[in-house]
């Protein structure tokens, strides 16, 4: 059986206090809104590629280079994107497949087109490590350097110390994934075996059937987190640190008396 559902959550009507952001619908606006600055790499060490509209405080090596979106030669929040965080697809898939004796259970399921901020990135500081105030993530090796790492993909050391507040306050897609992903929640492999197969076990059952099983082996993602699925971070650094879905293995007997 194979499922296909989408749904949407907006805002039709607010209270008519609600402080909104200047850059913020006011009508028709996502519940699941995220508005940012898109980046587009990183500004190299010769400063070869700062565009004209590039705040002057973050015009340094290893600072984000930030896009005029509307094109207009400035940087300001019309140049603020909205991106909806509600999946554009769910689905999912299950289905029973029966050879003889042998059956074989498959359900899987995804969410695609998706964005999520994946927070093991609140633990890529440049400055922290420098400092050694903290011990940092693995992705540490993403980070820009002009000699170390030319070709890092986070912002190194100057974005981490600039403090700057872009236009209206937003922040930058910094950290932010695609979360889509399709997962395998469950396999289920059995066989039966009938009466006269069971020997003296015929006296006194049925049927027997025989069954592994398996929980979350597969999950298909580029989301560079623990797990796409489950709910992460929270009003400080690092966040909750959630444990991911386990993955569970099991062995049964069913019998039929």
């Amino acid at each position: 059986m194979l499922t296909l559902s989408h749904y949407n959550s907006i805002w039709k009507e607010r209270m008519p206090n609600y402080d909104f952001n200047e850059y913020q619908k006011q009508k028709d606006e996502p519940v699941n809104a995220l508005y940012f600055y898109r980046t587009d790499g990183i500004i190299n060490a010769e400063m070869s590629n700062v565009p004209a509209h590039q705040p002057e405080a973050l015009r340094l090596p290893g600072c984000p280079v930030l896009k005029d979106l509307n094109g207009d030669g400035k940087l300001d929040t019309e140049d603020i994107e909205l991106v909806n965080v509600t999946p554009k697809l769910y689905w999912g898939f299950g289905n029973t497949f029966i050879y003889k004796n042998w059956s074989l259970d498959v359900f899987l399921y995804s969410q695609l087109g998706l964005k999520k901020h994946n927070y093991i990135y609140d633990w890529t500081s440049a400055s922290e490590l420098a400092s050694q105030n903290s011990n940092q993530s693995v992705y540490m090796k993403d980070v820009w350097h002009s000699e170390l790492n030319p070709n890092g993909t986070l912002p190194g050391v100057a974005w981490t110390q600039a403090n700057v507040t872009l236009p209206g306050g937003a922040g930058t897609d910094i950290g932010y994934e695609n979360s889509s992903f399709v997962r395998v929640r469950n396999i289920t492999l059995g066989y039966q075996f009938e009466r006269n197969n069971l020997g003296l076990f015929g006296k006194y059952v049925s049927g027997l059937r025989l069954y592994v099983d398996v929980q979350n082996p597969f999950t298909f993602t580029s989301f560079k987190g623990f797990d796409p699925e489950v709910v992460t971070g929270g009003g400080y650094k690092g966040g909750k640190a959630e444990y991911p879905m386990t993955r569970t293995y099991s062995v049964g007997l069913n019998l039929t008396l």
